[in-house]
């Protein structure tokens, strides 16, 4: 009776605990580095499986309640300062809407393309949604002032990276400018540089404690996923045999559907394994399997080796709990067994000649894909010592054309303009 009282007590204490952190809007990391624990600690301080009374005054210092709070139903925090009143202040964006602006944010990204490209109510002109959300998310980041360590924090390495980026592209330009237009360059610049701009704002958006608002989320849109192929892409894949047509709500880039579903197979496996009450992991199995089809049916045979590796990587990151690694095997085992039906099933899918190989001769196959890798890999490799060999070439006519405009004679130019004349050697 006295475990189970000492039991319910330290789960009292960890609920309370994770309570207060998040009303400093400190992450779990943020106070196991405080508290010099570990993740795993701390993670399991709140979940009630550690005792939390040896570190319960240095936590009631971190997040500025008073110890005996945590001993009773309620929290009181402790007289706090004018300074972190003021900290502590509303802010022109809260959390709350920090969190719905990213989680829109999400939904958005992920479905616009359903709406311009599957079923056309939108132009398509809304393909480029990602813009207005930069510009949002970013304002609204500027108009955030954060209470956490997050303001403290140097965005100067970041800030390197980006500048060593720009610097890069604009020589290439100037170098190539005989090859390249404004536009093709701004593109590229952008598609590289609005992915670090988003990370910024939402991670200064983001309020600490709400994870599982994000997984609701991507589990959401990850069941969305399945429903539209299910009742939209199927009939028109069982039509015409077109695997392009598997595309969920992603339009006719069925390469962001399949990396989206990785991500929502990894969610809900993670789910199954540590939260075994949530609604969504009694059917983890059956969402498993069907996101496997959709992803066999989309034709992704390159993406086996990654499929293997992601089975691997789940295993490695469940394995911890005996749940997670029976999940982790599972899932594997469903793979396999779900690529086998569908290359027996679907021969259009033309999938036969991987099975055999993987069947017969795994370790073969396995070489064959490394073959062809490296294959890719000399290649690029190739390329780029042909831009770099270009670039010193024109880095060459430059100081030849400069050599020139100063009248200096120069051996061995590229240029006939600056080739020394017959005059010039006898001068010299």
């Amino acid at each position: 009776m006295s475990t189970f009282v000492e039991s319910r007590d330290t789960g009292d204490l960890g609920r309370r605990i994770a309570m207060a952190r998040r009303r400093r809007e400190m992450t779990q990391r943020q106070l196991a580095a405080a508290l010099r624990l570990t993740l795993w600690d701390v993670d399991r301080i709140e979940a009630g499986q550690r005792d939390p009374t040896p570190h319960l005054a240095a936590i009631a210092d971190i997040t500025g309640f008073d110890e005996a709070s945590f001993q009773r139903s309620t929290l009181s925090a402790r007289p706090v300062t004018g300074i972190e009143a003021r900290r502590a202040a509303p802010t022109a964006v809260g959390p709350s809407s920090g969190r719905l602006l990213t989680l829109g944010a999400i939904s958005l990204l992920v479905t616009v393309r359903f709406f311009t490209e599957v079923v056309p109510v939108l132009p398509r002109v809304a393909n480029f949604a990602d813009i207005p959300v930069l510009v949002t998310l970013g304002a609204a980041a500027l108009l955030t002032r954060t209470s956490t360590k997050r303001s403290r924090e140097s965005y100067l390495p970041l800030a390197l990276t980006v500048f060593a980026f720009l610097a890069l592209s604009v020589v290439s330009a100037v170098v190539n400018s005989n090859r390249t237009e404004p536009g093709p360059v701004l593109v590229f610049v952008y598609g590289f540089l609005a992915p670090i701009g988003i990370y910024v704002a939402v991670y200064r958006l983001w309020p600490s404690g709400n994870a599982r608002a994000l997984s609701r989320t991507i589990a959401g849109l990850g069941l969305l996923q399945l429903v539209v192929v299910a009742l939209i892409d199927v009939p028109r894949f069982a039509r015409s045999h077109n695997p392009d047509y598997i595309s969920g709500t992603f339009g006719t880039n069925a390469y962001q559907l399949v990396f989206f579903l990785l991500v929502f197979l990894a969610l809900t496996s993670g789910i199954a394994a540590n939260e075994p009450q949530r609604r969504l992991a009694r059917f983890t199995p059956l969402m498993n399997i069907a996101v496997l089809i959709t992803i066999l049916l989309a034709q992704y045979r390159s993406l086996l080796v990654a499929m293997v590796i992601a089975m691997a990587t789940l295993t490695f990151l469940l394995g911890r709990r005996a749940r997670g690694l029976v999940i982790a095997v599972s899932t594997g085992a469903a793979f396999v067994l779900t690529f086998h039906f569908v290359a027996s099933n679907l021969p259009a899918l033309k999938l036969q000649a991987a099975a055999s190989s993987l069947e017969g001769h795994p370790g073969r196959y396995v070489q064959g894909r490394a073959g062809r890798s490296r294959n890719v890999l000399e290649s690029r490799l190739a390329d780029v010592r042909q831009r770099w060999k270009h670039i010193a070439v024109q880095c060459r006519g430059v100081v030849c054309r400069w050599i020139h405009r100063r009248k200096i004679v120069c051996d061995g130019c590229l240029y006939d303009v600056c080739a020394p004349s017959d005059q010039a050697r006898q001068d010299r």
